[in-house]
Parts: C-alpha cells; sequence; structure tokens
C-alpha cells in the first residue's frame, strides 16, 4: 500500500507526525501467516483472478464488489465499462498477480501518523479481520467497522464520510514542541 511507505518515508517527521492523520478504507493484507486459512485463500484469489480475466468485458464479481446494486442493469452496465476502460485482462492479471503478492504486515509497526481504517462488516472482497488486522498493529491507528456488504467507497457513503468528518476534527497529537509551563513560588 502505497500510502503506509509514504507515510513512513515521509510524515514521520516530529511536525508533521503531529498535525498529519492517514485514512484508510478497506485495507487488504497479504501474507501466508496473516490467516490460518491463507493459503485457501491465496488459491480462491487466483481462481477469481482467473475468471476475472477469462469474463472480461462482463460486469464481473459485481455481487462481491457491490452487493446492495447489483440487481440495478444500469450499475451493471456501468461496472462493465468501468472494468474495460480500467486495463486489458493481460494488464489486469498482473494486477492481480501483484496484488497478491504485497505483504504490507512488516511495515505497520513504523507509520506513526494518526490512522483511521474503516471496513465494512460484510465486505466479501477483503475480509473485515484485515482491516483489524491493521488497525491492531499500528500504534496510533483506530478501527471503525461499518455496517453493510459494499467494497466500494462510494456506495453508501454518507457513513464513512460522518466517520472521516469526525477523525479529522478530532485534536493532533502532541509534539515535543508542545510544552506545559510551570512555574513555582
Amino acid at each position: 500500500m502505497t500510502c503506509l511507505l509514504y507515510s513512513i518515508m515521509h510524515l514521520n517527521g516530529e511536525k508533521l507526525l503531529s498535525s498529519t492523520k492517514l485514512i484508510i478504507f478497506i485495507p487488504p493484507v497479504r501474507g501466508p501467516k496473516f490467516h490460518p486459512l491463507q493459503r485457501d485463500l491465496i488459491e480462491r484469489f487466483r481462481e477469481r483472478a482467473d475468471a476475472m480475466v477469462d469474463t472480461w468485458g462482463g460486469p464481473w464479481a459485481i455481487a462481491d464488489f457491490a452487493p446492495s446494486r447489483a440487481h440495478e442493469p444500469a450499475f451493471r452496465d456501468w461496472w462493465a465499462r468501468m472494468l474495460r476502460a480500467s486495463s486489458s485482462p493481460s494488464g489486469i492479471r498482473r494486477i492481480m498477480d501483484a496484488a497478491m503478492h504485497t505483504d504490507v504486515r512488516s511495515l505497520l509497526p513504523h507509520v506513526r501518523v494518526r490512522t483511521l481504517v474503516l471496513h465494512r462488516r460484510g465486505d466479501r472482497i477483503v475480509s473485515v479481520a484485515a482491516g483489524r488486522y491493521i488497525a491492531e498493529r499500528m500504534p496510533n491507528a483506530r478501527f471503525i467497522e461499518l455496517a453493510g456488504d459494499d467494497h466500494m467507497v462510494f456506495i453508501d457513503s454518507a457513513r464513512i464520510v460522518e466517520a472521516v468528518h469526525t477523525f479529522l476534527r478530532e485534536p493532533s497529537l502532541p509534539t515535543s514542541e508542545s510544552w506545559i509551563g510551570v512555574v513555582l513560588a
């Protein structure tokens, strides 16, 4: 996840750390030790990638990405057009392979900025356990589990916007430049 690397490399300075906040929606976690069933999940991921390439051009996996909207013909057509416009079958294969091999677990303890991790309870693409896992391993992270099944951020976004708005209004972390003066007389 690019945002994790960026925050470690560029935002861990004390001034930036105190005023910067990171928001992550439905974070993926990879790696064979993440979950006891990970080997099964990897095989399932490969099967999904094969199915995506084989059915490229149609509304692939819309029932998993957007179950609340999968029954709507206009949304299904939009989803298929968006997939076709975003990549070719070979390009999406490379993207899926890269996603499967990305493992951010070792980065998590080094992300020191205040972080909000949001995840929908019924997400069928990335398990809610992945969101919890990431938040538990980042020193200044908070996890919010949202109701819903959709993977896409823009569907039923009012709860997401509300959580982000609340998080952004919270005070920043104190730094060594913050001080309290005590006068002893």
